[in-house]
């Protein structure tokens, strides 16, 4: 097996839809774990997978919190998605086909993460998923399943109507038409022949749900590390 011998991490999404008022005791949406370092030369994996509701609409009584459900998108919908920004201190992500041409606020040069990485589908790991297909694929919280996929698609559509009513071919800006759960997920796991002494300086990368990112919401992102001394788990 592809994965056998390896770490694998779950990557999963915490939280519910509302305000910091109206999801008490609980949490807003937010990544899980938030914060990830991983050595190099390890191979370890990361599992991305998460769950979510479609009729989550905290109604009276709202038991500790406040009723209501302030967020983006279809009321009572959780909907998450991943995308790589430039850097942490962003809310807003990079086009996928041109990474190479950016750089952060420092003049660093943007890398992506999907160099560094091979993904698999959990239920065929002998196919690699190709880089430009993770993305989309993680991007879209699932609703493409790669490029040709979304060519093929889209390859009769002339009009589309507007929002969850998209159908198959156009992803809703705030994924009302896609699913609340992103069951099977995604593995990527850390290229063989990756060596920790090319890594003296960590490489950081940064990723962030394009729905849930507004001013009255947690911001949910996710930062991963790749370092010749990662900290423990512990301290994520």
């Amino acid at each position: 097996s592809v994965f056998a011998q390896r770490e694998i991490i779950n990557v999963n999404v915490r939280g519910k839809r509302g305000n910091i008022v109206q999801t008490f005791p609980a949490t807003e949406y937010d990544f899980e774990p938030q914060h990830i370092e991983l050595l190099p030369s390890s191979g370890s994996c990361l599992h991305f997978q998460w769950c979510g509701s479609n009729t989550h609409n905290n109604g009276a009584p709202g038991g500790d919190g406040q009723t209501g459900d302030d967020g983006q998108g279809r009321g009572g919908s959780d909907r998450s998605n991943l995308c790589q920004m430039k850097q942490m201190d962003q809310s807003y992500p990079v086009p996928y086909d041109q990474m190479d041409e950016l750089y952060t606020t420092d003049g660093t040069k943007v890398e992506s993460f999907f160099d560094y990485v091979t993904c698999y589908h959990p239920f065929n790991p002998q196919v690699e998923v190709s880089a430009e297909d993770a993305q989309l694929i993680l991007c879209t919280g699932g609703f493409y399943k790669g490029y040709e996929y979304m060519l093929r698609q889209c390859a009769d559509i002339t009009t589309y109507d507007n929002g969850e009513n998209r159908g198959d071919c156009i992803v809703d800006e705030v994924l009302n038409n896609v699913s609340g759960a992103f069951r099977a997920g995604l593995i990527c796991c850390l290229k063989d022949g990756l060596t920790n002494a090319d890594f003296e300086e960590d490489k950081s990368f940064a990723f962030l749900s394009t729905r849930n990112n507004n001013f009255s919401n947690r911001s949910q992102k996710l930062k991963i590390v790749l370092s010749a001394t990662p900290d423990s788990p512990l301290l994520w």
